[in-house]
């Protein structure tokens, strides 16, 4: 797994790319990168073009508990769902858009 600190900057580089590319406007969708087995990072609903890493809510997978005052998405409970079912997933990427691609991954549709 990444640590902390590595995953805030990774996230507001791929943040900034989907914002780029137009998969992302505004604040639709989320990104969260899962940290170890039991904690991921995720922000609360923020424009990709401002985003910075101070910005994103450590969050336990299983309980939901946050730390700080920031209020992690209102998708929260999707994300950890994911991580929970499908352990082998290090990061998720949910957009509002309706076009999407993916790059060196297996899909599942459903």
């Amino acid at each position: 797994m990444v640590e902390i600190q590595e995953a805030k900057v990774k996230y507001v580089k791929q943040g900034k790319l989907l914002l780029k590319e137009g998969l992302v406007a505004r604040t639709w969708g989320n990104v969260s990168i899962k940290i170890n087995d039991t904690q991921m990072v995720i922000t609360q609903a923020e424009k990709y073009d401002e985003l910075t890493p101070n910005e994103m809510v450590l969050v336990d997978i299983y309980t939901l508990k946050y730390e700080g005052n920031l209020k992690p998405s209102s998708e929260l409970k999707l994300h950890c769902e994911v991580y929970k079912t499908r352990p082998h997933i290090n990061a998720v990427i949910h957009t509002s858009i309706v076009c999407f691609y993916c790059c060196g991954a297996k899909m599942l549709l459903f």
